[in-house]
């Protein structure tokens, strides 16, 4: 067995099924190394260093990122609208979230692809201004009720 091709080594131990342990005796000092069953131990007595198949070659092409405007105005608008209908002081976030979506929305539509997240900041903005109005809505009852 010392001499053999490795590959049929493998074509044997593939033919046989892996029996129970302790039912096989450990092969002596003078058995073959285990190193030598496996195909990139040694071909004709040189080591050989198994390749990788593919380098790992970053992508040639640069991978977009989201804007992070984008989910910070959308956290606003969502905290400002929904904070606005329980209590009414989250209400003055509204105003920032639209300005926020506004911009990361500029810069994503001027970044040709480079950055991602247009759909957050359209959400972002239309909680915003949800929140603006009921904003607005809180602010002329305040009028009215300090004026009356």
């Amino acid at each position: 067995m010392t001499g053999a091709d490795p590959s049929e080594r493998w074509r044997e131990l593939d033919a046989h099924p892996a029996e129970p342990p302790g039912s096989v005796e450990p092969a002596g000092p003078a058995g073959p190394s285990p190193y030598e069953t496996y195909p990139w131990a040694a071909v004709g007595g040189q080591p050989v260093v198994p390749v990788a198949p593919y380098p790992a070659y970053p992508p040639p092409w640069p991978v977009p990122v989201t804007h992070p405007s984008a989910a910070t105005a959308l956290t606003l608008g969502v905290i400002g609208t929904l904070g606005g209908m329980a209590c009414g002081l989250p209400l003055l976030l509204s105003p920032a979230a639209v300005a926020l979506a506004r911009r990361a929305r500029r810069e994503i539509d001027a970044s040709q692809g480079a950055l991602t997240g247009r759909s957050t900041a359209t959400a972002g903005l239309v909680l915003g201004s949800v929140g603006c109005v009921l904003l607005a809505v809180l602010a002329l009852i305040v009028v009215v009720a300090v004026a009356g």
